[in-house]
């Protein structure tokens, strides 16, 4: 045996290709249908933003918006589609009581959790509000203050969702606390919604702002509900087709609009305060999104490569929410400089 066979071989390393994680790699517990709902709830509402939205000229020169749907009135009930934010709320109670069951097995109190929930949220919309300041004290000095505060009061619609979604936020502990003392109990919420509405059109005040509080938190409850397990699919399948009826007696009723989002002009709106139409509505939406879960679930799990897509646009649901009209209006500022 000579001396070169002994001597040891220097192979070339072969080069790697890259692998998308396998489908038993996602952890088993993470319900991966939650983002994709979240991004398609974002996309309907970007969507719907950009279809009502109405900018113009007038002959002097000057800039002006409004809503579509206040000429669009045979449109009304597109909005149907375009509702999703009960969605996002149930998403969010789902999301909301998973991160609280995790910081509990940490050790994390609950105002901790509320602290660092509140500065992933409001630290993208510090943001956004100083970049639009700047806009405005920049655009002031060449005489283009209408334009860049118009522009500005347009992209800052979306943050009446935030200005609730904080409150959420700060109830999640107590709501994950009473959801797991009702159980399944927890879907008769809405009816609270309902009985607060009838006081309120009776005139009783302040009854309008609870409405607000449990109109919205009633949603973040059915999430949190559905995570521990407390609403079966048979239930769900019987509240769904309740849900829509009952939404759509309430708009033939003429009590309240058909359009589910804000009309500026109406005496009346389904959304601040939420009415019962929006809450038949949401629960019906609530209850589809929940029974399709699992197989949009299976299907993210059979496409890992899709799911990490999906995943990283969840990730980055409310930059896309507050940013989508910003880019509305920048399309809208360039049309009117050129």
């Amino acid at each position: 045996m000579t001396n070169a066979v002994l001597q040891p071989t220097r192979e070339t390393p072969v080069r790697q290709t890259p692998q998308p994680p396998r489908p038993d790699q996602i952890p088993a517990h993470r319900n991966l249908a939650i983002d994709a709902l979240r991004v398609v709830a974002m996309c309907c509402v970007a969507l719907g933003h950009w279809l009502a939205a109405d900018v113009r000229v007038d002959t002097a020169g000057n800039i002006d918006g409004s809503n579509a749907l206040n000429a669009l009135t045979g449109f009304h009930w597109a909005t149907w589609i375009f509702q999703v934010m009960p969605l996002f709320f149930f998403v969010g109670g789902y999301s909301n009581a998973a991160s609280l069951e995790s910081a509990g097995r940490r050790g994390t109190g609950a105002a901790e959790w509320i602290r660092v929930r509140l500065l992933r949220l409001l630290r993208p919309s510090a943001v956004f509000a100083g970049v639009w300041l700047t806009v405005v004290a920049v655009a002031t000095p060449f005489g283009q203050q209408d334009m860049a505060v118009k522009a500005s009061a347009l992209a800052a619609i979306p943050l009446w969702f935030l200005a609730v979604y904080v409150i959420d936020i700060g109830l999640a502990p107590v709501v994950a606390k009473l959801v797991h003392t009702l159980g399944a109990n927890v879907v008769a919420l809405p009816l609270v919604v309902i009985a607060l509405d009838q006081l309120n059109r009776a005139g009783v005040p302040y009854v309008s702002v609870l409405q607000v509080l449990f109109g919205w938190t009633c949603f973040q409850a059915l999430g949190m509900a559905w995570h521990d397990g407390n609403v079966s699919r048979r239930l769900a399948a019987t509240l769904a087709p309740i849900g829509l009826v009952g939404a759509v007696l309430g708009v033939a009723s003429d009590r309240w609009p058909i359009s589910l989002v804000s009309v500026p002009g109406e005496h009346m709106g389904n959304t601040w305060p939420p009415s019962p139409v929006l809450i038949g509505f949401g629960l019906a939406q609530c209850m589809l999104a929940m029974l399709a879960a699992p197989r949009i679930d299976a299907v993210l799990r059979r496409r890992p490569t899709v799911a990490k897509v999906v995943g990283g646009a969840g990730l980055h649901a409310m930059t896309i929410y507050l940013w989508h009209l910003t880019a509305l209006s920048i399309v809208g500022v360039v049309g009117v400089l050129t």
